[in-house]
């Protein structure tokens, strides 16, 4: 496994994921979040760096997994496996 590869496609996937999330959640969702306000956690409970650390993991274990299936020989095809 080539590490600076892995490296930076963890990198990208970390930054597909965040922005993708903050797309979808901040943007998006922003007014039916408003309308729920009443159901969830107000805000000042929320840990944000611990929801960074977890999409952090995630795309450590997708980045990890696809290149394990890449590496196998499988190709592009291989890793989506």
């Amino acid at each position: 496994m080539n590490l600076k590869k892995f490296f930076i496609a963890f990198i990208a996937a970390f930054v597909f994921v965040f922005v993708y999330e903050w797309v979808f959640h901040g943007i998006i969702l922003k007014d039916s979040y408003a309308q729920m306000s009443a159901l969830m956690r107000p805000q000042a409970e929320v840990n944000f760096p611990l929801l960074i650390v977890g999409q952090l993991v995630g795309a450590f274990f997708f980045t990890m997994i696809f290149v394990r299936g890449f590496g196998s020989g499988g190709g592009v095809a291989g890793g989506f496996r």
